[in-house]
């Protein structure tokens, strides 16, 4: 979770300074699900899980976005949520079976162009690649 979070950080800043950066798009043409990530939370989930001050859109930077503001604030997930969980609730668990896809596609996006950057030198140090 911590990658999803760095990695949603810096795109979240480069979206909003470069909108059309090779950064965004590429990250943005990763395939993660099919059809729409909206589409794949689970329907009595989706209300709870996209309520609050941030309008989501249908791309990869604000699925990145979703999951990282869940898993920061992971301890007021609603009660409704925490029932169609695993039990124990594991966010985490809930985001990585409905999106399979999503660490290797953005792993892959994140190595080619923010690999250098000091907040991901822990995940592709010499240890990792």
């Amino acid at each position: 979770m911590d990658f999803f979070t760095e990695l949603s950080n810096i795109a979240f800043y480069v979206k909003a300074a470069f909108q059309n950066s090779k950064f965004i798009k590429s990250l943005n043409g990763a395939k993660v699900c099919s059809g729409t990530w909206k589409r794949v939370i689970d329907p009595h989930i989706a209300p709870i899980i996209l309520q609050g001050n941030v309008n989501y859109n249908d791309d990869v930077v604000d699925l990145l976005r979703l999951v990282r503001n869940k898993w920061a604030h992971k301890y007021e997930v609603k009660k409704d949520m925490k029932a169609a969980l695993p039990n124990p609730p594991r966010l985490e668990l809930y985001f990585i079976t409905k999106f399979p896809c999503l660490l290797l596609a953005t792993y892959k996006v994140a190595f080619s162009y923010v690999s250098a950057d000091p907040s991901f030198k822990r995940f592709f140090g010499r240890n990792y690649c």
